[in-house]
């Protein structure tokens, strides 16, 4: 018989085209048949209006060939599908790949970003709080993730049994029973591996792991401040002489020039008063200084940003060996002087060494001589004598010698008091080092014990002479010998901390004193004499370094890192077992199983794609149906104690979101946390606070979803699409819109609270940063000193008669170092001094209990200085009229001006010092004592006399007097004590300046009393023949140490500058001696008036911890969570209130918000047994087609066009009985009881 079938193109699910074929049922006419087929088939289907585009789509999809009644019951016999195979979408093979890969990616991702984190200190550079970005990144990504595993999830929990009941399948009756899409995950996980269903615990546990990682994943970047170098041009700016003429040098003599001085009072002021080294001098090394800047500039690296360069470095070094054993012999007498042989044996010298420059002076013990009994000398021996020592330079020995009693003319022997003896040889050589400089320390690395080594040719020995200061006495080689009280390393050692060398001082004898003084004069002394005397100045030397910076760098959490690296590898397990298990078992199905028409297909008795197992099951009598249409059955999610509890958590952390903003807005920050801090609890704790709404919110939403389509069914009749459509398995927007469009408001609500749920995690990753916030906090200080006049406990005269240094004259000693040091070095300034200021001082260590790098202290302390008072004197003004304490008046030359050619410069005392009027009226030296005066009157001279007449001449008198001065001092804590910050410099109000109450003496430091005193002028002279009679007072401040240039002299227009060096040096000088000599505790006496002072008034400050990093909770995201937080918190308020007034008004009002849905679901709701016995009394299988699984959508919901189908309570007239099912409307042995 001749058969027409029409084919239609449509789209496949693969997106294929197929065909549709129809075929007339009768032998009718082929072209009448046709036609008739073609119309039904092209007739619109029976939907309600909106849902006819998405069915047409579903149906194109989905469309399954049709063909003859033959074909088709072959096909069914042979159980074969005939067209599209359906399986759920989330569980297809190609979609779990993908997660696959991005598990295996994300594993393999985390422990390269975490290399990279630690190879290059960061990931990437960022601004402070730049962070968060990534973090709301990574956040946002894995919530993605995990909303599209919880629908792999969810499809493996709703068609777990479904594949458990297909054919070929061994029937696992467990499965049967259970309904894990109503389970909370961890009953679903005891429940799947209790029954060993490893596919819904494998699911289950991997979407465990992804909330688990978006809790984690706002802890796994993180900021930190770190350092980083950079390659950097630098230019050398200094060389080391090589063609230095050590024979000159000696010839110049001792020290007498600033240059040469210079490393003597530098390496003094360094030793005693703990300053800084200048830069290019280290503590074993002087280096060659360099600039970071190409173009020439003095550029030197910050404490910020330091410049490290490799340059050359000088060493100078010294072995000496003791003595062992000695001999002395007389060997002649010649005028008075006995001469003596000397037999020396060295440790590990093997010969010993002969010496014949020992003499003595004969004493006679008659005659009083002032002539010392002893003898020292430092001696270059001609070979060298002992193999052991180096022999870059020639070898000398240095001894010293006291004899034993009177040395007579007929002495035949000469015994030792004490004999101490050295052999040294020196050594210097060039290494290459490397420097650090930050601009305050340079640190200075050697390259390790087999760097290379240049040998120099000048020793340190050669140039130590010439660069100390007079009063070092005279040091030269082969012609340091004599008695004295000590001369060479000794003596230098010993005045240097303010001893002089006495000749019967038998300690000064001994070997191991020489060697330790000799030893000393190298370690601190050779370094600051290369670096002052061995240096020529560069102009195009250049050179590479590179430069250390500080970059705030965003760095993977290791901790954290390592975690999700094991969760993802734990994935990465589950997805591809979960692919391999699918693959073996999932069979796909010609329609969804799952929905309540799908359902009615499968447990349909015609229905041909029935496991052979479930066949006897489905037979058996359905199981007893609880009455439904009263039941008061909620699922758990939805009940009320869950939803108000839930509601208390949520207001509880809108009140904490509310509380934490106030405190970190009032207190700038929550708590304080140290930089680098893992954000592991204040980032990723509110992400866990917010996944708990987040979850509550979700399984709101799928419990709704699950029972959307019953509870729409129950209120109104639904056509087959509709009962063949499941909101539970759709994504999120997706089932917004269809809520919509079926108008399930609850559904829509629901499905809002969960996207906006799902944000809040989001956000929450970001709510927290630290921020550097420093906090200052007010302190006062109860000063512990004052200042007053300190009667000496010796008299400075008495010990100046007896050749004994006094407390006075060692004090300006050492200061004399610091005056000439402080434009040559970095100084940093002794306690409670900073250059012309002296604070009284106060307990700021015991006050300030944490005490740590990052901790300052600011206060205003009442600072003392010496203040000028200045008038500029006239030609005749020089000479002055003097009142005596008798009343006579007698006239006094201030100046003296019998002056040669050339510039001058001098400092004489005023009129009204005592020292002036004790001279000028004759008066005893105890009278008017200079050291309890509270003034200082000074006379200042300076010009340039030319052979043609004065050029320049200017005098200026100026009385100085004590000031106080509030002043800003910040200090800062090294090793746990305060010292001043000099990178934020004290700030004196020189303008608030007032008399110093209640006054105190001056210091005594002018040059006339520098016998008695000591002198704390540097005591050198100008190298310049035209300078010869420029002071001691002066020559300091001229260049090279000072900035006053000698021109400058003769300038008129630089006197102000001149004056202004002459004030701070005196205003200096002045505040170093009252700071050591005049400071008094509270509970001593002063030797002038007040001899007490009463309680000093509080010192006001401030204390700042600058390391301070606050835990910052941001105001814009607190907003938006409050917010977020509110609308979940209204909305189920809402639904609470609705609850209450319908249950205890037993009616619904348009505004009520049912979220309970109670009675619109049963227990176990999706178990394939409910379902069956739920679906048992329906008559749906009187109008489903014949093997209605192999139709098409199109052919199915056209052939069940026009029926209607509900749930609620039936009357069953064969049976007589009352059933709750969903029935076909409209038919006479099944009739709808309820409406």
């Amino acid at each position: 018989m001749a058969r027409v079938s029409i084919e239609l193109p449509l789209m496949t699910h693969n997106g294929r085209p197929d065909t549709l074929q129809t075929a007339p049922k009768d032998n009718r006419d082929t072209k009448k048949a046709g036609a008739n087929w073609r119309d039904a088939e092209l007739q619109p289907l029976h939907t309600e209006p909106g849902i006819s585009a998405v069915t047409e789509s579903k149906m194109a999809r989905e469309t399954t060939p049709l063909t003859t009644d033959a074909a088709f019951s072959e096909r069914a016999q042979n159980g074969q599908s005939g067209g599209s195979k359906w399986r759920p979408f989330w569980l297809h093979s190609r979609v779990l790949l993908l997660f696959l890969a991005f598990f295996i990616g994300c594993m393999i991702a985390l422990p390269v970003l975490l290399s990279y984190s630690s190879k290059h200190k960061g990931i990437t550079e960022v601004r402070q709080g730049f962070e968060k970005p990534w973090r709301f990144i990574s956040i946002a990504v894995l919530t993605l993730v995990a909303i599209f595993w919880n629908r792999v999830e969810l499809q493996v929990l709703r068609y777990a049994p479904w594949i458990a009941v297909q054919p070929n399948q061994p029937l696992d009756r467990a499965m049967l029973d259970l309904d894990y899409v109503s389970m909370m995950p961890p009953v679903a996980l005891f429940h799947s591996l209790k029954n060993k269903h490893f596919l819904v615990f494998t699911a289950v546990l991997t979407s465990i792991i992804c909330k688990a990682q978006i809790v984690l994943s706002p802890s796994l970047f993180f900021s930190e401040t770190t350092k980083f170098t950079y390659p950097t041009e630098i230019q050398l700016l200094d060389s080391f002489d090589t063609s230095f003429d050590v024979q000159q040098d000696i010839r110049e003599g001792t020290g007498n020039t600033a240059e040469k001085t210079g490393p003597y009072y530098n390496s003094r002021a360094v030793r005693k008063f703990d300053l800084e080294l200048p830069f290019g001098v280290s503590q074993d090394a002087a280096y060659q200084t360099f600039s970071s800047g190409a173009d020439g500039t003095d550029t030197r690296g910050t404490i910020q940003a330091p410049v490290t360069a490799t340059v050359d470095a000088l060493f100078m070094d010294i072995e000496c060996l003791k003595l062992e054993n000695y001999t002395a012999s007389r060997n002649r007498t010649e005028e008075g002087i006995v001469y003596a042989n000397l037999e020396l044996k060295f440790e590990q010298c093997d010969q010993p060494l002969s010496v014949s420059s020992l003499f003595f002076y004969i004493q006679d013990a008659n005659i009083t001589t002032l002539v010392p009994p002893n003898f020292w000398a430092i001696e270059t021996l001609s070979e060298n004598h002992c193999s052991i020592l180096p022999t870059q330079f020639s070898s000398f020995i240095y001894y010293g010698a006291l004899p034993k009693g009177n040395i007579t003319e007929d002495a035949s022997t000469i015994e030792m008091e004490a004999f101490g003896a050295l052999m040294c040889a020196p050594k210097s050589w060039i290494s290459k080092v490397r420097v650090t400089d930050n601009g305050v320390s340079p640190i200075v690395s050697s390259w390790g014990p087999d760097q290379q080594r240049t040998p120099f040719n000048v020793s340190l020995w050669d140039i130590i002479p010439g660069s100390l200061s007079n009063d070092m006495g005279h040091w030269f080689p082969n012609q340091a010998r004599g008695s004295s009280g000590a001369i060479g390393p000794v003596n230098v050692e010993s005045r240097l901390w303010g001893r002089t060398p006495v000749a019967n001082d038998t300690s000064l004898y001994q070997t191991n004193i020489l060697y330790e003084a000799t030893r000393n004069m190298t370690k601190y002394f050779g370094p600051m004499a290369a670096h002052y005397r061995l240096k020529l100045s560069n102009d195009s030397a250049d050179g590479d370094g590179y430069t250390t910076v500080a970059r705030l760098r965003l760095k993977a959490n290791r901790g954290v890192c390592i975690a999700m690296t094991v969760l993802f590898s734990l994935s990465a397990t589950v997805a591809l077992w979960s692919i391999v298990s699918l693959r073996r078992n999932l069979k796909p199905w010609h329609r969804d199983p799952a929905t309540i028409l799908g359902s009615m297909i499968f447990f349909d008795r015609q229905n041909v794609n029935q496991a052979p197992s479930m066949e006897s099951l489905l037979d058996k009598p359905a199981s007893t149906l609880p009455e439904q249409s009263n039941s008061t059955y909620t699922m758990l999610p939805l009940r009320t104690w869950v939803r108000s509890m839930y509601l208390v958590y949520v207001m509880g952390l809108i009140a904490a979101l509310a509380i934490t903003l106030h405190i970190s807005q009032s207190s700038i920050g929550l708590i304080t946390i140290d930089q680098g801090t893992s954000p592991l609890w204040w980032a990723s704790l509110p992400a866990l606070a917010m996944a708990i709404v987040s979850l509550y919110a979700t399984s709101c939403d799928t419990a709704v979803r699950d029972i959307a389509i019953l509870s729409k069914l129950s209120s109104t009749p639904c056509n087959a699409m509709e009962i063949d459509m499941s909101l539970l398995d759709m994504l999120g927007f997706t089932a917004l819109y269809y809520s919509l469009r079926l108008r399930l408001y609850t559904v829509t609500i629901t499905q809002l609270i969960a996207i906006v749920c799902g944000v809040l995690v989001s956000l929450s990753g970001i709510l927290y940063s630290s921020q550097h916030s420093p906090k200052s906090t007010p302190i006062s200080f109860e000063p512990n000193s004052w200042f007053g006049y300190r009667t000496p406990l010796v008299d400075p005269v008495e010990t100046y008669m007896d050749l004994q240094p006094n407390e006075y004259e060692v004090t300006r000693n050492d200061l004399s170092s610091l005056v000439l040091a402080q434009n040559t070095s970095t100084i940093k300034y002794p306690q409670w001094t900073y250059r012309d200021l002296v604070f009284p001082s106060f307990a700021i260590d015991e006050a300030v209990q944490f005490r740590d790098s990052g901790t300052s202290v600011r206060v205003t302390i009442p600072a003392a200085r010496l203040t000028p008072d200045c008038i500029q004197l006239n030609n005749t003004a020089v000479e002055k009229t003097i009142t005596c304490p008798n009343g006579t008046e007698v006239s006094y030359n201030l100046t003296s001006l019998s002056r040669s050619t050339g510039y001058y410069a001098s400092m004489v005392s005023g009129e009204r010092t005592p020292g002036v009027i004790r001279l000028a009226c004759d008066l005893e030296a105890d009278e008017l004592d200079d050291r309890t005066w509270t003034y200082l009157d000074q006379t200042y001279s300076w010009g340039r006399i030319s052979n043609s007449g004065t050029n320049h001449s200017t005098e200026w008198s100026c009385n100085y007097t004590w000031a106080e001065v509030p002043t800003v001092v910040t200090f800062h804590f090294v090793d746990g004590k305060a010292q001043i910050d000099y990178d934020n410099p004290p700030t004196a109000a020189y303008d608030q300046s007032k008399p110093y109450d209640p006054p105190f003496s001056i210091p005594i430091f002018s040059q006339a009393y520098t016998a008695v005193y000591g002198a704390v002028f540097p005591q050198f002279n100008l190298p310049n023949s035209d300078a010869l009679q420029v002071g001691y007072e002066f020559a300091y401040l001229v260049e090279p140490f000072g900035s006053i240039k000698l021109e400058d002299l003769a300038d008129a227009n630089q006197e102000e500058k001149i004056l202004e060096a002459l004030h701070f040096s005196r205003a200096q000088i002045a505040a170093q001696l009252a700071n050591l000599e005049h400071r008094f505790a509270l509970n001593e006496t002063s030797g002038a008036q007040p001899a007490q002072h009463g309680k000093l008034p509080p010192i006001e400050g401030s204390l700042t911890d600058y390391d301070r990093y606050r835990l910052i909770q941001s105001f814009e995201i607190t907003m938006a969570l409050i917010v977020l937080l509110s609308i979940f918190f209204v909305i189920n308020l809402w639904a609470l209130i609705s609850a209450a007034l319908m249950h205890f008004l037993a009616s619904k009002f348009p505004l009520l918000l049912d979220l309970e849905l109670k009675g619109k679901g049963h227990h176990d709701l999706n178990s394939i047994r409910m379902t069956d016995s739920f679906l048992s009394e329906s008559n749906y299988s009187d109008y489903l087609p014949k093997n209605a699984a192999l139709l098409s959508l199109r052919e199915l919901y056209n052939q069940l066009a026009g029926v209607s189908f509900k749930m609620g309570r039936f009357w069953r007239k064969d049976t007589k009985t009352a059933v709750y099912t969903v029935g076909v409307l409209d038919n006479s042995n099944l009739q709808l009881l309820d409406n």
